[in-house]
């Protein structure tokens, strides 16, 4: 009886921080339709979100985009040689770049970056006593703390993932041609690329490059403000948030994709 009340105690904590994330979650997309809400305050916070999780993470992304694109577009060229199906060289890489990998990827990097980093700065803030000044002083710590971090986590994963697909893109084609593997001319190739993406790829891509990083920055806020008065509680905690933010990445991720393919 023991072990049947410690699996029914951790499923009833489970199902109570889903709610509360999904409460939290909720408030977060409907804070910002209020205009009181776009104080200078709120401005500048996500305006600085943007800049660390998005700006200074592009070179990142860029870089490893162009690996990825010599790996994936030579190698995938070369395949399709091999069985004389080079026709299908654009709905492969639209299935494998944009469909898949430009929102994991993206949504990997931020989370690396940008999650981890907040929940470690909401964390020392919840810790040495930062958030109970602010609420001391008439702020709300979910508007003015959690909901810029999670906007602009959320634009900054969206366009990373468009920087992300577009240069995996390019730079794999470029590469081809300077090792001479066959890929075509630049607009036949382009033209490849956009016939094969249809209504339900662009659908795909919107909702995991958006819905992913809604999901994993709330995680991520939560547990920063969730923890104790310990120095441990804050490495425990970003530790927590990254396992969980992955976890939830990959959910949403497949969840999608089998909607959307079905």
């Amino acid at each position: 009886m023991t072990f049947l009340a410690n699996i029914g105690r951790r499923a009833i904590d489970r199902l109570r921080e889903l709610n509360y994330g999904a409460a939290v979650l909720l408030a977060v997309l409907v804070r910002p339709m209020h205009p009181r809400v776009w104080q200078r305050r709120f401005r500048a916070a996500l305006s600085h979100q943007i800049v660390v999780g998005g700006v200074e993470a592009a070179g990142l992304v860029a870089f490893v985009a162009f690996l990825a694109g010599i790996l994936i577009v030579v190698q995938v060229q070369l395949w399709l040689d091999k069985v004389s199906q080079s026709r299908l060289l654009g709905p492969v890489l639209v299935t494998v770049v944009i469909r898949e990998l430009g929102p994991v990827m993206a949504n990997f990097v931020c989370i690396a970056r940008s999650g981890h980093a907040i929940t470690a700065e909401l964390a020392n803030m919840k810790r040495t006593g930062q958030v109970r000044a602010l609420e001391l002083q008439g702020v709300d710590p979910l508007t003015d703390l959690v909901v810029p971090r999670v906007m602009g986590v959320t634009i900054s994963t969206f366009c990373l993932t468009l920087v992300f697909s577009c240069v995996c893109l390019a730079g794999g084609y470029f590469f081809a041609r300077l090792i001479n593997v066959h890929v075509g001319g630049l607009a036949a190739f382009s033209y490849s690329i956009t016939r094969a993406m249809g209504r339900a790829d662009l659908l795909n891509v919107v909702t995991k490059a958006a819905v992913s990083p809604l999901v994993w920055g709330t995680i991520c806020c939560i547990e920063g403000l969730g923890v104790g008065d310990a120095i441990a509680d804050v490495t425990e905690a970003t530790n927590r948030s990254v396992r969980r933010s992955i976890v939830a990445l990959f959910t949403i991720v497949t969840i999608v994709s089998v909607l959307t393919y079905m």
